[in-house]
């Protein structure tokens, strides 16, 4: 076989696509018989992106999308994952048919996808409608219904996001446990996932939210701990020291100095 050039980065599970030195297009490749498939036509065309995680091949399914690479007319956070998204098997078949118009890939049996409708507007660039996300299993079953705003991966957890419900004037942020399939708080206050220096995690029982507030001289702090259904630090400012070496977060609550980690 010609030399390989792996789309999606690197191998995974013996199987990877990319494209092989003269030859158009892009294959399903396997690394054990050197071997190689040319995607359907209609597939061509697909993106794929190491970050955002879109595209490629990953534990039995090659994601795949009916439109290239696209040129949207507005600002989306997950801007790459832009498309026409479906999966196939490594026969071709398709498992679930390209539907999602934004779309990330398999991790631990689940992906998060946005139903919703492309509408192409000057200079050949898309606007949409109807965006909804949802989070469906590998059987294109919709485990977490698509009926959120936004919905972003919550950090250390995989079974967690974060969601916008309710429309973007009159709505609100929530946290879903796609284990339950359930929300389980309703935040009131707004937290936006899409600005790189917000922070949000799971450490031991307690869900974390840093609020950076650029130009304000102050972050915020929120700690929600979901064993006693209660939040331990709510909207905090705090600050940032190194104690005994180690950076700490600390927080000044009732006049005392709290490490929060």
């Amino acid at each position: 076989m010609s030399d390989v050039f792996c789309r999606q980065g690197d191998f995974t599970d013996g199987y990877c696509v990319g494209t092989i030195n003269g030859c158009d297009g892009l294959y399903l490749i396997c690394q054990e018989t050197q071997t190689a498939k040319r995607l359907p036509d209609e597939y061509q065309e697909t993106p794929i992106y190491i970050s955002p995680d879109c595209g490629g091949y990953r534990d039995g399914l090659i994601m795949v999308s009916r439109m290239g690479e696209m040129r949207l007319a507005f600002h989306h956070d997950k801007y790459g994952c832009a498309g026409f998204w479906g999966w196939i098997d490594k026969d071709f078949n398709n498992i679930i048919e390209p539907q999602y118009i934004f779309a990330e890939n398999f991790y631990n049996g689940k992906a998060s996808v946005s139903k919703g409708k492309w509408i192409q507007v000057d200079n050949g660039q898309f606007d949409w409608e109807e965006e909804s996300w949802g989070i469906i299993n590998m059987q294109g079953e919709e485990i977490v219904p698509c009926i959120y705003d936004e919905l972003n991966e919550i950090c250390d957890s995989d079974n967690l996001y974060l969601a916008h419900k309710g429309g973007w004037e009159n709505g609100n942020y929530c946290i879903v446990d796609s284990n339950n399939k359930e929300e389980i708080l309703q935040l009131d206050f707004n937290f936006d996932a899409g600005y790189m220096f917000n922070e949000m995690f799971v450490s031991e029982d307690n869900l974390f939210f840093i609020d950076h507030l650029p130009g304000e001289g102050t972050d915020l702090i929120y700690i929600y701990n979901m064993v006693s259904k209660k939040f331990l630090v709510h909207g905090a400012p705090y600050t940032e020291r190194t104690l005994n070496g180690e950076n700490k977060i600390v927080v000044n609550k009732d006049g005392q100095d709290i490490i929060v980690f």
